[in-house]
């Protein structure tokens, strides 16, 4: 007798459990899947990240300039200022007097020429360098002045004219010296003009301003201007001090007396050549 078949049906009950092995086995297999591209230590805990060195940018350095390869290349390229070259200047002569020595010296110094007085042991008083005017104009190589000389109480007038190398001291002409002699005491100058040569001396009476023109040289032939002389209602001891120039022809001379006090006199050159002293 052949026995009865049976159908076997799960329970119910079972099939949460079913569906539950076939996720798991889904899962698995995704995890086998996903097991090949990882590490099998991905379930450890990660290291500790390792930091990669860092790369340092270049540093940027500063050009520096070749040296030269010798001195004339570093004067080549470094342009400097060129030096001042030295300049001789000219000049007029200058003069000086000490005692019995007159020298001339040169702009640069140098000296010209020295002029020395002899010295007489026969008198008690020696012939010094007393005062000197130089003509306005004078230059490096040519120079007129008036030097006066004394010897006690007794002045002399010498011209000193300077050419190129050439010096020369001669005595002014006989009429053309100081007259009153006693007591004198010369103080020179030239009018600004240059044309002429004064002094004051005293008299018996008032101071004397002496005039002599200039024509190459002291005089000038001329009776209007070869020489004059003033007499000054003045102290006895007044001397030339200076001069202020108005214009080319008037100026006011400038005098001082023994004691420092001042005084003025006006001054003219008239058209015919000759000093004239305007009233006041």
């Amino acid at each position: 007798m052949r026995a009865p078949r049976s159908t076997i049906v799960p329970p119910t009950s079972t099939r949460p459990l079913i569906l539950r092995s076939i996720a798991l086995l889904l899962v698995g297999a995704v995890l086998a899947a996903c097991g090949q591209a990882t590490d099998p230590a991905s379930d450890a805990v990660d290291p500790a990240p390792v930091e990669e060195p860092a790369t340092e940018e270049p540093a940027t350095e500063e050009p520096v300039a070749e040296a030269p390869a010798s001195e004339d290349e570093a004067v080549a390229e470094e342009p400097t200022e060129p030096e001042p070259v030295p300049v001789e200047r000219s000049g007029a002569l200058e003069v000086v007097i000490d005692g019995r020595e007159l020298t001339i010296s040169r702009a640069d110094g140098s000296i010209l020429h020295v002029e020395t007085l002899p010295a007489d042991a026969e008198v008690e008083f020696q012939t010094v360098f007393e005062d000197i005017a130089v003509r306005p104009g004078a230059t490096a190589t040519h120079l007129d002045a008036i030097v006066a000389t004394t010897r006690g109480e007794s002045p002399r007038l010498h011209h000193l004219a300077v050419r190129g190398d050439e010096v020369r001291l001669e005595l002014v002409p006989e009429h053309l010296q100081p007259q009153n002699v006693l007591e004198a005491w010369i103080v020179l100058a030239f009018t600004p003009d240059g044309d002429s040569v004064l002094w004051t001396e005293p008299s018996s009476e008032q101071p004397v301003l002496r005039s002599f023109g200039w024509d190459d040289g002291p005089g000038t032939g001329r009776r209007a201007d070869d020489n004059a002389a003033f007499s000054l209602d003045l102290p006895m001891d007044v001397f030339i001090d200076g001069f202020v120039v108005h214009d080319e022809t008037t100026w006011t001379l400038l005098l001082i007396d023994g004691i420092g006090e001042p005084h003025e006199v006006a001054m003219e050159r008239q058209a015919d050549g000759a000093l004239a002293l305007p009233p006041r």
